[in-house]
């Protein structure tokens, strides 16, 4: 019988100019479809994390006590657009759904801030934490910076970049020859993560 796959990474032009190579068996939960595009993206984040310090646990039988707390945030935000309707991109939140279960298979404390489909998707005893729209899920990415500033976070969401200027309350009736929209930019939370003080690893 033929082992488990193999992913094997060679990751160069890294901040500290080093170059490493990482060939070493995917994680149980990458078994099936996609399993070397998960494990090259599983090593490649172990070993940014590692240059920068990090250091996470990626290597069998190698336990980093010192790691920090991490955060994974995955699937799409959802913009009301009324009460039944929004607006969202394509994104399954199966990716950071499975760096999560990747890091607390290998014992590391790992937040999940997912979208309700995102959080489906985790089937351990993951802290797991449902966001809504741009708004909500930058709300709770400030909290957790606020408890962990020296943490890692694995920033994977699609996050909408337009919301309604003006939320409807109720449905807007169907039937109508054109509908009109006014949208406005959301906050880029990427770009804010550092002015609420966090100091950790960003990913």
């Amino acid at each position: 019988m033929a082992g488990p796959p193999v992913a094997t990474l060679m990751a160069t032009g890294m901040p500290s100019e080093r170059s490493a190579r990482y060939t070493t068996p995917c994680p149980p939960l990458a078994m099936g479809s996609g399993c070397l595009s998960y494990c090259h993206e599983f090593w490649d984040i172990c070993f940014q994390l590692k240059i920068w310090g990090a250091q996470p646990y990626c290597e069998e039988g190698e336990v980093m006590s010192n790691t920090p707390d991490i955060l994974v945030t995955a699937g799409a935000t959802r913009n009301p657009i009324d009460a039944v309707r929004y607006l969202s991109a394509r994104s399954s939140g199966s990716t950071g759904a499975f760096l999560a279960e990747s890091f607390y298979d290998n014992t590391i404390n790992v937040t999940f801030l997912g979208s309700a489909e995102a959080c489906l998707r985790v089937k351990k005893p993951i802290q797991c934490v449902e966001y809504g729209s741009t708004r909500d899920l930058l709300s709770k990415m400030q909290t957790w910076v606020h408890a962990h500033p020296n943490g890692i976070i694995i920033h994977a969401s699609a996050v909408g970049d337009y919301e309604l200027s003006q939320e409807r309350a109720l449905k807007i009736p169907s039937g109508q020859r054109e509908l009109h929209l006014t949208l406005t930019p959301t906050p880029k939370i990427a770009s804010l993560i550092r002015p609420w003080g966090f100091i950790g690893t960003l990913v």
